[in-house]
C-alpha cells in the first residue's frame, strides 16, 4: 500500500492529470482519484448490494413520505449531511462525528436539516430526514459521458507504469455521470432549502455536494470522522497551480490540534474536538484475557490469520473481532471463519468499542482511528505490521504503541507491562471555538 501511495503521487503530476478539463467540469482527475488509488492498491472487490425485501419496502414509502414534506418546508438554518454508522446500549443509531455540532446548531443557531441515507428498521437517536438523492439519480440519467481524451489520459498513464492494471472506461464514466447528477440535485437541494450552511460527515467523497454548494454560494465545513493526512488522498494533493479548481471543503473541523498537519489543501483547519471521541483513561481493571481486533475491508485478510492462531493457542484467552461499519455485509462470512473456535467473537455494533477499549488487555489493529481511541483510553495497543500501518507513525512513539510481525510477538506484548499515560489525539468539543468560525461565516461565501 505504500508503495502504492507512492507510485500514484509520482504518476498523477508527471503525466499532468490535474491539468486534464471537461466541459462541464474543470478538475475531472479529482472526481476519480481515491477510487483509482484503491483499485490500483487493494485488490479485494467490495460486492455489497442491498436489496431490500418486501417488508422493508413497505416500511420505506413513509420514510420517503416525511422526507418530501420537510425538504418543501422553505428554510433551514444549517443542513447536515451526517452519517449515522454507530449505535448506542439503546440500539439507537447516531453519528458520532456530528453528534456535538448537531447539538450545538439545534439549540444555538435554529433550524437545521439532518440528512442521511436511513434504512428501514433502523431506530435513530436523533431526528434524521432521509436523504433521496438515490430517488433522484433513479431518475435523471440524462448527462454527458466522460470525454475519450481525459479516459485515454488516465489509462495510458497508469498502464504504462503499473504492470497488470487496467482502467475500464465505464470504472471512469459511471462516477463522471455520478458527479454530474450529484451535483444537480444538491444545486437544486440548496436553492429550495436555502440553508446559510452546509455540514459534512462523508470522507471528503463528496465531490457533487461540494460544487454544488460553491455554485450556490455556500460555505461548506466537513467533520473529521477518521484518519487523513498525506497518505488519505482525498485529503492531500501535491502542489499545483490549479489547486482551487480542485473539490475540497471551506473548513475542516478536527478532532484536535493533532490532527492539523498534512492536509495539504487551501482548507481552513479548526481543532474543534469531539466528545464522542474523547475520553480520559480508564480506571477499571483490565481484564488480561480480552483481546480485541479492529477490523476493516482491507485489512481483514492480515488479521484474521492472527486472531485464529492466537484464539487457538490460548483458549484461555476472550478474543473479539471488531467489524468496520463498512464490513458488516461480510458478518456471515467471518463468523463462518472462525465458528470451529469458541473463544472468538464477531461483533458489528453489539458491543461499544470504549467500553472494549475500558478492560481489553490488548487493542490489535493495523491502520484505524481505534489505535488512538484506545491510546486514549489507556489500553495497550499493537499494531501488525502488515499493508498500510506506517501511514500512522503519529503514534508509534506513545510507550503503550507496539509494533508487531507474528503471533510470538504479539503474546510477549500481552505479558508487557502497560504504562500510564494522558490523553494526546482528542479535545472536548469546544463550542466557543465554534462561535468564532461562525462570525467570520460571511468571508467564505463566494
Amino acid at each position: 500500500m505504500e508503495d502504492s501511495i507512492d507510485l500514484f503521487y509520482q504518476i498523477e503530476q508527471e503525466f499532468n492529470l490535474f491539468n486534464l478539463k471537461e466541459e462541464d467540469c474543470a478538475a475531472p482527475w479529482d472526481l476519480f482519484r481515491f477510487s483509482v488509488l484503491n483499485k490500483m492498491a487493494t485488490p479485494f472487490e467490495k460486492n455489497q448490494r442491498i436489496r431490500l425485501s418486501t417488508n422493508k419496502l413497505i416500511r420505506f414509502v413513509p420514510i420517503l413520505l416525511k422526507s418530501i414534506i420537510r425538504l418543501k418546508e422553505t428554510r433551514y438554518n444549517t443542513i447536515l449531511f451526517s452519517a449515522n454508522r454507530y449505535s448506542n446500549k439503546d440500539g439507537l443509531w447516531y453519528d458520532k462525528a456530528s453528534e456535538d455540532i448537531m447539538r450545538f446548531f439545534e439549540t444555538n443557531q435554529g433550524r437545521l436539516l439532518n440528512l442521511d441515507n436511513i434504512k428501514p428498521g433502523n431506530k435513530y437517536l436523533n431526528k434524521i430526514t432521509y436523504n433521496p438523492l438515490e430517488i433522484f439519480k433513479l431518475t435523471h440519467k440524462n448527462y454527458p459521458n466522460l470525454s475519450e481524451n481525459t479516459y485515454g489520459r488516465i489509462r495510458e498513464a497508469f498502464s504504462d507504469n503499473v504492470p497488470g492494471f487496467s482502467i475500464p472506461y465505464d470504472f471512469l464514466n459511471s462516477q463522471y455521470r455520478a458527479f454530474q447528477q450529484e451535483r444537480a440535485y444538491y444545486v437544486r437541494l440548496f436553492k429550495r432549502v436555502s440553508p446559510d450552511r452546509i455540514i459534512f460527515v462523508q470522507n471528503g467523497i463528496q465531490k457533487g455536494m461540494i460544487a454544488a454548494a460553491r455554485i450556490s454560494g455556500i460555505p461548506i465545513y466537513e467533520m473529521q470522522h477518521g484518519l487523513y493526512g498525506k497518505k488519505y488522498v482525498l485529503y492531500y494533493y501535491p502542489k499545483i497551480d490549479n489547486i482551487t479548481d480542485q473539490l475540497y471543503p471551506d473548513v475542516f473541523f478536527t478532532f484536535g490540534s493533532m490532527w492539523g498537519k498534512d492536509f495539504n489543501a487551501p482548507t481552513r483547519i479548526v481543532p474543534l474536538g469531539n466528545d464522542c471521541f474523547y475520553n480520559e483513561p480508564a480506571n477499571a481493571i483490565r481484564d488480561s484475557n480480552t483481546i480485541v481486533f479492529i477490523s476493516s475491508i482491507v485489512h481483514s485478510s492480515f488479521l484474521i490469520p492472527i486472531a485464529r492462531e492466537l484464539a487457538s493457542s490460548h483458549p484461555e484467552f476472550r478474543v473479539i473481532f471488531k467489524l468496520h461499519p463498512g464490513e458488516f455485509f461480510r458478518y456471515d462470512e467471518m463468523v463462518q471463519e472462525f465458528s470451529e473456535i469458541k473463544n472468538v467473537e464477531i461483533v458489528r455494533n453489539e458491543m461499544n468499542t470504549s467500553s472494549l477499549f475500558d478492560t481489553a488487555a490488548l487493542v490489535v489493529v493495523i491502520n484505524s482511528t481505534a489505535q488512538y481511541e484506545a491510546l486514549d483510553k489507556g489500553a495497550k495497543v499493537a499494531i501488525l505490521k502488515a499493508s498500510n500501518y506506517q501511514s500512522q507513525d503519529a503514534c508509534f512513539d506513545h510507550p503503550n504503541l507496539h509494533l508487531f510481525e507474528s503471533t510470538t510477538e504479539l503474546e510477549s506484548i500481552i505479558s508487557s507491562p502497560l504504562h500510564k499515560t494522558e490523553p494526546q489525539f482528542f479535545r472536548k468539543f469546544n463550542p466557543d471555538l465554534l462561535k468564532e468560525v461562525l462570525d467570520t461565516e460571511k468571508t467564505l461565501k463566494n
